[in-house]
């Protein structure tokens, strides 16, 4: 219930026709407005990807933004999408906006979701707005089965202090790993810094007093799997 009354709440925010924008799945199967798409998984799936191409049914060239609405989101798990050329960090629901020519299609749109070793149903709906004109919607559904992974035993924790200004303590838990680093990026998705970690249960010390006064996400990627993200506050 408390699902559907989001749907209708945010649906109403929404300038409702659709008629400018025809969505495709992957294997190129139309989309309309409001369909569901499902992705499966399991908590050893390290990336989940819903892949949607974007035409425009209009005989002019049209400005879209993407947004993302997170309407029930497994506590662990983090998600990002991609549209407009970027792909934006997990905090950012509203894409920068690109121009499909008339009568094109554009495969640009990805969303991106990642388990982290936490089973459930994560529903994200993505709305595409038009500028001056109307807005078309989707959502998906990632669902995640049960599973062993060691990725239920890495962990990262909340890094301290936070705000910081010259060096951040960052610790972390790491079971079974081949290769595993952190990386910080800014809120564009700016890669700034690369840490490789050496051991199984430690913390690393990361200066941050080169980077500019802002938001930052901190990531554990162990084998390619995307353990967690935390944010800090660079405030100098």
């Amino acid at each position: 219930m408390r699902y559907f009354l989001l749907s209708v709440f945010l649906l109403a925010l929404i300038r409702v026709s659709g008629q400018s924008l025809q969505f495709f799945d992957s294997q190129n199967l139309p989309l309309n407005n409001g369909d569901t798409l499902i992705v499966t998984g399991s908590i050893q799936t390290s990336e989940m990807i819903a892949i949607v191409k974007v035409k425009n049914l209009t005989n002019n060239n049209l400005e879209v933004t993407c947004k993302k609405w997170q309407l029930s989101i497994v506590p662990g798990s983090t998600n990002v999408f991609c549209w407009a050329n970027l792909c934006y960090p997990p905090n950012v629901n509203v894409s920068n906006s690109m121009i499909i020519p008339a009568g094109a299609t554009v495969d640009d749109f990805s969303g991106h979701y990642y388990p982290n070793g936490n089973s459930g149903v994560s529903i994200v709906m993505y709305s595409f707005d038009v500028r001056g004109a109307d807005s078309a919607w989707f959502y998906v559904k990632y669902d995640v089965g049960q599973g062993i992974s060691d990725n239920q035993l890495n962990k990262l924790y909340k890094p301290f202090p936070n705000p910081a200004s010259k060096e951040v303590l960052v610790s972390y838990s790491i079971i079974n790993s081949k290769y595993s680093f952190i990386e910080i990026y800014d809120v564009l998705g700016n890669k700034q810094m690369v840490i490789n970690l050496n051991g199984k249960q430690n913390f690393v010390q990361i200066p941050v007093y080169n980077l500019k006064n802002g938001l930052y996400f901190i990531q554990l990627r162990v084998d390619g799997r995307i353990i967690g993200t935390e944010k800090i506050i660079v405030n100098k």
